[in-house]
């Protein structure tokens, strides 16, 4: 799949094993970014089948179509297929990334996709209560606010953090 501006390049398992084994600097490449926290955890779950479990959906690395530059990742996880839902995620690693319109050129082909491909009814999206740009997107694209959810993420310093939970319906 691909925008104007962006290639959605599929995580499949075959791709993700591959990566595993590779050198560190092909890793950081792959997942566009240098942090060494971020391409370890990337790894374990890798290591671990996170990405090839029965809960997983389908999730892309987005790269930017003239330089292949990977800026973040998008898709869905947490795929209750017995239940028609899934939970979409989005990610850009880089702040210079932001505020560039690329999710909102990203987002409808993942909502067409987990309505019409995955057949999905409920598609839910959890967000930091205080990531407003995040929260824009998801209410121009029709998703509500359904609750807060208390001490969901911990913290590098240890400390948990409650985050919104939005969902939207087919139709």
């Amino acid at each position: 799949m691909q925008t104007n501006r962006i290639i959605l390049r599929e995580r499949t398992v075959a791709l993700l094993q591959k990566i595993a084994k590779s050198p560190l600097r092909e890793q950081a490449v792959f997942f566009g970014t240098s942090n060494q926290h971020h391409l370890d955890k990337e790894i374990e779950r890798i290591k671990n089948g996170q990405y090839q479990n029965f809960y997983t959906g389908v999730y892309y690395d987005l790269l930017i179509k003239k330089t292949k530059e990977v800026i973040g990742s998008g898709g869905f996880h947490t795929w209750w297929r017995d239940h028609d839902r899934a939970e979409l995620g989005l990610w850009l690693n880089q702040e210079k990334n932001r505020r560039q319109g690329y999710m909102n050129e990203v987002l409808p082909l993942l909502l067409d996709y987990g309505f019409t491909k995955m057949k999905l009814h409920r598609i839910e999206a959890h967000t930091a209560k205080d990531n407003t740009a995040s929260i824009s997107l998801l209410e121009k694209y029709g998703f509500k606010k359904e609750a807060t959810i208390h001490g969901r993420y911990k913290m590098q310093d240890g400390t948990y953090e409650d985050d919104y939970l939005f969902y939207l319906l087919e139709g």
